[in-house]
């Protein structure tokens, strides 16, 4: 089953500059961290298969502890190099065929166009697929899609990887994973969405979201979603 390839990162933290503590932050009764597991475990995904990249500042035990009770795996790594979370890890996702990175400020994620993408590009043997080179998405549905072993051969070649504060910055055409990158691009129009951006970056941003999901926006968009198409 591709849904048994795919290892699901979250990058998540409580230490944000604009909006300090956020994953903490209660949207409609839960937190980021709640809203991705749960939109993860409604796409029929093994809990296991997800793992909550933190760092190990203490200030982020919080997550650790929700991660554990949520049955996420857990990789810890430096609060300032986020990509060697997945370094310092590598034995616990090397075994999948893909690893996707989730950003911590996307309460509405959505697990289904990834797989969906997958699906649509997995014949022609990209070593990263993304929409976020060419930005057809709005932000909070940033796709970034690895291969694991072209990743794990890449770290040979390119030494700055684990040091990257983006990971997206990896996936330039200069740079080893960025010349076997597809980019994704729809056939079908992308304008049910309303935002610009859909994550958590300022306070302000909770009443967003909120509001999102209480209309009913949040899964229309994710419904439709299931209906674009690929090339």
């Amino acid at each position: 089953m591709l849904l048994d390839k795919i290892a699901w990162l979250i990058f998540i933290r409580a230490g944000s500059s604009r909006f300090p503590m956020k994953c903490y932050e209660p949207i409609l009764g839960m937190n980021i961290l709640g809203w991705l597991s749960s939109r993860s475990m409604s796409t029929g995904i093994n809990p296991a298969d997800v793992f909550v990249c933190t760092s190990t500042n203490p200030q982020d035990i919080r997550i650790v502890k929700q991660a554990k009770a949520l049955k996420h795996g857990i990789l810890l790594g430096p609060e300032e190099f986020p990509v060697r979370r997945i370094t310092e890890n590598w034995r616990k996702i090397e075994k999948y065929r893909y690893f996707v990175r989730i950003c911590g400020d996307s309460p509405l994620f959505s697990f289904r166009a990834v797989i969906n993408a997958v699906s649509t590009y997995e014949h022609m043997a990209p070593e990263a697929i993304t929409n976020t080179r060419k930005r057809i998405f709005p932000g909070g549905f940033s796709i970034e899609i690895y291969n694991t072993r072209a990743f794990g051969k890449a770290l040979s070649w390119d030494n700055a990887i684990p040091y990257e504060e983006h990971m997206s910055n990896i996936l330039s055409p200069d740079r080893v994973l960025g010349t076997n990158t597809i980019d994704m691009f729809t056939d079908t129009s992308l304008d049910f969405f309303s935002l610009p951006r859909y994550t958590v970056d300022f306070r302000e941003d909770i009443e967003i979201i909120e509001n999102c999901i209480g209309t009913g926006h949040a899964e229309d968009c994710e419904r439709r979603l299931e209906d674009v198409t690929y090339r």
